[in-house]
């Protein structure tokens, strides 16, 4: 049975992570390149310990739904075949991001920034390589992460529900 957690102890979660990403920001000028990093690290690892790990898109290379495909088929991936989750915007992103703003977000704007940005998708070891080199120069938008993913040259497609008979029998799985 999966824990539940009650939306009070999520919230105290969430203040808590936006409470030290205040505290940051109001510091940030003053504090040396080594600081810097220390402090946007503490404002990555809160929004972590508060639970949120990235929206899952649904979305899967189609490279990788072939592993996913061929691993249910009993054909084990070797090497860069196999698949990983991938955040295409990462965590030191967007920390960095709202740390370089020249106000503090309201605690409803950080959770959006956070939420909108910090998504996740399926993607072969080889394409996550691929992908890193599109991390660190690109525009904050909306999907701007899909941006990423075309300029690496990975299309992205919806995970089908491969526990469907229907689906099992269009990849060919039974």
């Amino acid at each position: 049975m999966a824990k539940t957690i009650p939306f009070e102890d999520v919230k105290f979660n969430y203040e808590l992570a936006y409470n030290v990403y205040v505290q940051v920001k109001q510091n940030w000028s003053g504090l040396s390149k080594t600081q810097r990093s220390r402090a946007r690290r503490q404002v990555e690892i809160m929004l972590a310990e508060a639970g949120f790990r990235g929206n899952k898109t649904g979305l899967v290379s189609k490279a990788a739904l072939e592993t996913i495909i061929n691993e249910r088929k009993g054909i084990a991936p070797v090497g860069n075949q196999r698949t990983s989750v991938e955040h295409p915007i990462t965590h030191k992103n967007v920390a960095e991001y709202i740390l370089s703003l020249p106000h503090t977000l309201s605690f409803e704007d950080y959770l959006d920034m956070w939420f909108t940005n910090l998504v996740t998708t399926k993607t072969t070891a080889k394409e996550n390589m691929r992908l890193k080199d599109f991390q660190e120069d690109f525009v904050f938008g909306v999907d701007c992460w899909k941006e990423m993913y075309k300029n690496a040259g990975i299309e992205l497609v919806e995970m089908p529900k491969l526990a469907k008979k229907e689906d099992k029998k269009r990849y060919g799985i039974i």
